[in-house]
Order: C-alpha cells, then sequence, then structure tokens
C-alpha cells in the first residue's frame, strides 16, 4: 500500500487547521526551512514532531497513525523530483510552454498534466507513468483554464 508518510501526514494536518508554513515554525520556535524539511523528507527528531504536533492541536502519535493509513498523492513525487533537479516552477514552465503557477497546478493534480509537461518530466525529471495518476476518487477542477485557454 502506498502511504502518505510522516510529511504528508504533517502538511496535510497544517492545511486542515489553514496554517502556512511560516506561521507553523513560528509557532513551533523553528525556522521555516526546517518545516519544510519535515513536510518533504519526514526527517525531525521527536521533539520537533512533538512541538509541531503541539502547534496542529494533534498528538505526535495521530500523526504517526495518519502517516501509515492515508493513502498518497503519487503527484507529489513530481514536485520533489523537481526540486532535486534544483528546477523552478518557472524553469519547467517556460521548457514546456506554459507558467509556472500551471506548472504547479499540473503537479498537484489540480489539473490534468499536458502532454509536453508528461514529455518533459520523463525525460528530464525521471518521472514515470504512475507520477501523473491523479489521486483516487478525484478529478480535475472544471473551472481551472489551460495555457491554450481552453477550459478543462
Amino acid at each position: 500500500m502506498n502511504t502518505l508518510g510522516l510529511g504528508g501526514a504533517v502538511r496535510a494536518r497544517r492545511m486542515e487547521v489553514g496554517m502556512r508554513q511560516g506561521e507553523l515554525a513560528r509557532l513551533a520556535g523553528v525556522r521555516q526551512a526546517t518545516v519544510s524539511k519535515l513536510e518533504i523528507s519526514g526527517a525531525g527528531s521527536d521533539e520537533l514532531l512533538g512541538r509541531v504536533a503541539e502547534q496542529l492541536a494533534t498528538k505526535p502519535q495521530a500523526l504517526l497513525t495518519a502517516a501509515v493509513t492515508q493513502p498518497a498523492r503519487p503527484v507529489r513525487r513530481l514536485v520533489v523530483q523537481r526540486k532535486a533537479a534544483r528546477l523552478t516552477l518557472a524553469d519547467v514552465g517556460c521548457a514546456v510552454g506554459c507558467s509556472g503557477s500551471y506548472v504547479s497546478k499540473m503537479e498537484r493534480g489540480v489539473v490534468p498534466p499536458s502532454a509536453a509537461y508528461e514529455r518533459y518530466a520523463m525525460d528530464v525529471l525521471g518521472a514515470v507513468t504512475a507520477d501523473f495518476r491523479m489521486p483516487e476518487g478525484e478529478t480535475p477542477k472544471d473551472d481551472v483554464e489551460h495555457p491554450e485557454g481552453e477550459k478543462t
């Protein structure tokens, strides 16, 4: 079973309570980069997890449980691959003919990826077909425009 992972569980809870990374970091007494690293890799001390959980009005054990019981979003891997290649959203957007904002939407699974983005991600980022699957039960939003101006 593909799982959310600790970092994904922290991010999901943070978003659930409507908090930004910077705000969580400030409340937990750490740098925003520390929260980002925790959300991306799940790496952090027990003390850090405790401080973050407290600010998210939950317990560390609840985050750990969520990490192994909630399904992961395969498209999230595309973000990690792009960042590992040290490419910005604008870099990728320029290469595939759309805005960086639209690339972000494709990476997050808000809109389906364009053929140009799929080719680029596979050739440059080492993506595989499974990376482009929308999470089960989710579909792209109808109100998002494609770069060509057509609605999804």
